[in-house]
């Protein structure tokens, strides 16, 4: 799984929250979490790999409304769309 890139976990029904293990995902360059019943905080072992941190994760998506996540490229609210 070390060099797993991309993760498209968007509408699934998913609850709980974002598992802090896809910090470990050192090569990780898409996150899409969106459209599903998560909560909580975006955890900072993701936020770290993003790419403004020096890391390799350039797209992250998730509702921010549900997740609290100031790492995320998009955030999407309800079944809106999503933005910056």
């Amino acid at each position: 799984l070390s060099k797993l890139k991309d993760i498209y976990l968007y509408r699934n029904s998913l609850t709980g929250t974002v598992p802090t293990e896809f910090g470990r995902l050192g090569s990780l360059r898409i996150l899409y979490v969106e459209r599903n019943d998560l909560t909580g905080k975006m955890p900072n072992e993701i936020c770290n790999l993003r790419n403004t941190n020096g890391g390799t994760l350039f797209s992250l998506w998730a509702d921010c409304v549900e997740v609290e996540c100031s790492c995320c490229t998009y955030c999407c609210i309800d079944d809106s769309a999503c933005s910056l």
